[in-house]
Order: structure tokens, then C-alpha cells, then sequence
């Protein structure tokens, strides 16, 4: 009788351990590795870049945001091409967006095309979405060929 109390009380403290664990387990958040906090402060550092004052810095994050495909700041950058006033920004922009490749900022550079005050920013924005319309039909032609 003796061993058999042992032993329940045994078993008792191998179950209460064991669902403490589980509930501790089934609790836990998921930690953000550095890699995952490293790529969201570059993100945002490229977005405050784009959306600042100091024009070297905007340009640069502007250029490397299409150069990286960085999808995270086409908002940025579709909301600074409808703010700038500098015809070379636009261009940047445009060109960024159309690496990008995003429905978004594509729209944006035809936007621009159509309706911009400025005819050089006109003229670059539409070199820009006619070649997307090109990339698009050789993607569309390839797809038939492969037929």
C-alpha cells in the first residue's frame, strides 16, 4: 500500500509538471528573430528616407527601394510621386516603381503620365509605363509560345 501511494504520488507530480509545460509551451509568443527586426528597421528607415527633406537622402532610398524590390514602401513612394515637385524625383520614383512592379505604383506612374503639369515629368513617366507595357506583352507572348 505503501508503493502504491508513491507511486500515485509520483504520477500525480509527473502530470502536474507536464501540464505546467504544456500550458507554458502553448502560451509562449513568438519571438521576433533579428534578421525579421533588422529587415522591419530597414524598411523603415527606407520609408522615413523617402519621405524626408534632405534630398541626397531621399534619392537614395528612393534608388534603393526599386533597386532591392523592397514591395514595403510603394505606398511611400506612390505618395511622394504625388507630392514632388522635382521633375528628377519623379523619375527616380517612376523608375523604382516600375522595379517594384506593383499594380499600385504602376497605376501611379500611368497617373502621372496622363495628367502631370510638368511635360518632361509626362515624357519620362510615360518612357517608364510604356516599357512595362512592353515587359507585359513579351510575358504574355512567352506564356503563348510555351503553348
Amino acid at each position: 500500500m505503501k508503493t502504491t501511494k508513491s507511486k500515485s504520488k509520483k504520477m500525480l507530480a509527473a502530470a502536474a509538471l507536464f501540464a505546467l509545460l504544456f500550458t507554458t509551451v502553448l502560451n509562449a509568443q513568438k519571438t521576433i528573430t533579428k534578421t525579421e527586426l533588422r529587415e522591419k528597421r530597414m524598411i523603415g528607415n527606407l520609408v522615413n528616407g523617402i519621405n524626408s527633406d534632405n534630398e541626397g537622402l531621399k534619392r537614395s532610398s528612393i534608388y534603393y527601394a526599386g533597386k532591392y524590390k523592397v514591395d514595403e514602401t510603394v505606398d511611400a513612394l506612390v505618395e511622394q510621386l504625388e507630392i514632388e515637385t522635382s521633375t528628377e524625383n519623379k523619375y527616380l520614383i517612376s523608375l523604382s516603381l516600375y522595379l517594384i512592379g506593383d499594380d499600385k505604383g504602376i497605376e501611379a506612374v500611368k497617373k502621372v503620365a496622363a495628367f502631370d503639369n510638368d511635360p518632361r515629368a509626362k515624357r519620362l513617366a510615360a518612357a517608364v509605363y510604356y516599357e512595362y507595357l512592353l515587359d507585359e506583352s513579351d510575358f504574355v507572348a512567352g506564356l503563348e509560345n510555351a503553348k
